[in-house]
């Protein structure tokens, strides 16, 4: 059975956890988010507590089926139409902003 969580979160364990999310926290959000996370952890805790002898794991409770179709191919847009929409061409090709420079 995994560690319960600790009693009370302190300001150490808030950040070190927004420092796993990758999310810089001030002193006020990580004061703010001491009792919510602590909150989360009690659910968790909760949940760790029920019996699940005899429950067979399942993925999703609901009867799904995959809707496939065949893979057929199928004629792609004329060139004229797609670039009818475009912002710019050259009569051939999609003109695009230049966003990489070329190695001299």
């Amino acid at each position: 059975m995994p560690n319960p969580p600790p009693a009370e979160l302190t300001a150490a364990d808030v950040a070190h956890v927004g420092k796993l999310a990758r999310i810089a926290l001030s002193e006020d959000e990580i004061e703010a988010y001491r009792p919510q996370l602590a909150q989360i952890l009690g659910y968790v805790a909760q949940l760790q507590e029920v019996d699940l002898a005899g429950v067979q794991p399942l993925t999703n409770p609901l009867e799904v089926t995959n809707m496939l179709r065949d893979d057929v191919a199928q004629p792609g847009l004329p060139r004229e139409v797609a670039l009818g929409v475009a912002a710019e061409t050259d009569g051939e090709y999609f003109l695009v902003p230049e966003i990489l420079e070329a190695d001299s």
